[in-house]
This record gives C-alpha cells, structure tokens and sequence, in this order.
C-alpha cells in the first residue's frame, strides 16, 4: 500500500502548489482559448482572467454610480438643514421682512457711495465762462457745489433709470399749468422746430401794463406770445431717440415750472412728430437749428432777463 501511495505521487493541486511562480503560469497558459476577433486574426485569451476582467469593470462602474448617489444623498440633506423653509405665516413674514432690510440696505448704502457734487469739464479760462463757473461753484450751496443723490432702486442703476425714462408718463395735464407748441422755421433750409413750452400755474403776463391774470388757457397763451418774457427761462433738450413727450423731460420741465421759471423743450429736426423735410437731420454736431432758437428766446426776454441750457 506504502509502495502504491509512493508510486500515485502528489496531486495535480499539490503539484501546483508546489511548482513555481514561473511554471504556473505556464500552466495557466494552458488553458487558454482561441477565438476569431472581428479583424479576422487568432488570440489566445485566457479563460480564468475574462470574468475577472468583466468583473472589475463592472465593480468600478457600480463604485462610482454609489459614490455619486452618496455625494447626492449628503447634499439634498445638508440643503434640507440649511435651507429650510418656514411652515407659518409668522415665520414667512420674518423670513420676507429680513431679505427687505438686507436689499433696502444695500440699497441705501450704494446711493450713498454715489452721492456727490457733479463734475464739470470746460474750459474756464475765459473771463466770461470763468464768472459764470466761479458764480455756480463758489459756495457749498451752489448748483455745481451740492451734491447730487440719486433715487433708491431707479437712480442706482443706469439700466432701470434708462427703463423708466421710456416706461414712466410724468406729470399729468389736468392742472394749472399751460402747455403749447411753437413751430420755428429755420431760415438756412427751411427745416421744422417744435418748441414745447410750459408756463408756471401764476405766470404774469403784461403786468408792467397792470392787466390781471387771465384763467383761459388760450388767452394766456396768447398773451405769452404777444408780451416780453420777464422770469427766467430754462431751455431743455432732449436726448437722441427722444422727444420732449418723453417722461424724464415733462418731469425736468415741470420742476422748473414749480420754482417759477418757463420751461421750454426743443424737439431737433425729425423728431417730435414733425416730418424731416430736408437732407440734413439732426446731430450732435450740428449746432445751426440750436443757435437760432437761443436767438429767438433771447429777443423776448425783457431787459436782465436771463435764459439756461
């Protein structure tokens, strides 16, 4: 029985235990198969490594499909700690009345940062302009010297004041004030000037002759027309794409209205529901149609009387 054990040997798996790296490897070799690739060519794939191989991709695949529902899990549960919303009413009225504050903050603390004096640039080194400067600048009460704060959420942002330019009407036309419209003719082309005036509500007219104010807004008108124009005139011009039917110019001439001064806006060649009738339109260049209007206001202004661009 000694002798049958001796002569049967080892195993086929002691043997492989026994043998060395390099020999099982050959081993394994042998086990491999053959089959035909797309290309046509033979390869010898080893049996035992193909599920392993498969195996791995598919453990590397599964690994990052749980990681990336673990990385999801973690941040929908810290938005939900963070981010939780108030089930009352008190509680919403808390949360809208802080994100209020914090916007009106801001709000305030950007006007405040672009509050300031405005600047000026000209050539002041002629007499003439130098007194008119020194005239605008030379105390802190001055035009030139008060600083200018913008509005809260309109002023602040150049984009929303250029929105509410066209979007707001301005001041309503059923009060006192008296609005008309002048036509000019340029004597150079021929070109159309509308000139749109607007009177304060007490605007005296004649009353160096001692006549009394007439409530007809037609007669006003007229009587405008035919006298010398003793308050102060404010010449306002609009801006390119506009006309003075826009809500940003009523509101500038309105508020020299208010003070006591006339107002008129001057609508450029083609604009303010005139026809252009000529070759040349309007540009910032040209200065002809702008020259001949200060012309015909500065002739009926009385004696001392004074008129702003």
């Amino acid at each position: 029985a000694l002798a049958n054990d001796d002569e049967s040997g080892p195993s086929k798996k002691e043997e492989e235990k026994l043998s060395p790296p390099w020999q099982r490897h050959v081993n394994e070799n042998k086990n491999c198969v053959e089959k035909k690739s797309n290309a046509g060519t033979i390869t010898n794939e080893p049996v035992s490594q193909r599920p392993k191989l498969y195996r791995r991709t598919s453990s590397a695949s599964e690994s990052l499909r749980r990681l990336s529902s673990e990385f999801s899990r973690r941040r929908s549960s810290f938005m939900e700690e963070t981010l939780e919303l108030p089930d009352t009413l008190t509680g919403w009225s808390v949360v809208i009345s802080g994100l209020c504050s914090a916007l009106l903050g801001h709000e305030m603390s950007l006007q405040k940062r672009l509050t300031s004096p405005p600047l000026i640039y000209g050539q002041t080194s002629d007499q003439p302009l130098k007194e008119i400067h020194d005239q605008l600048t030379n105390s802190k009460d001055s035009i030139f010297s008060r600083p200018i704060q913008p509005s809260l959420f309109v002023g602040t942002r150049g984009s929303i004041a250029s929105a509410a330019a066209y979007g707001l009407a301005g001041p309503g036309a059923k009060d006192r004030h008296i609005r008309f419209r002048q036509i000019l003719t340029m004597s150079s082309d021929g070109a159309k000037i509308a000139l749109d005036w607007e009177l304060p509500a007490d605007t005296p007219t004649n009353t160096s002759m001692g006549e009394k104010h007439d409530e007809d807004p037609e007669m006003r008108k007229e009587q405008f027309l035919r006298t010398e124009i003793t308050q102060p005139v404010v010449l306002i011009l609009h801006g390119i794409n506009n006309d003075t039917s826009f809500g940003y110019m009523k509101s500038l001439m309105r508020a020299c209205t208010n003070r006591g001064w006339v107002a008129v806006g001057m609508n450029y060649r083609g604009c303010g529901g005139l026809p252009l009738a000529t070759p040349r339109a309007y540009n910032g260049g040209y200065t002809g149609d702008l020259r001949t209007v200060v012309l015909h206001i500065s002739a009926r202004l009385a004696e001392g009387g004074k008129l702003f661009l």
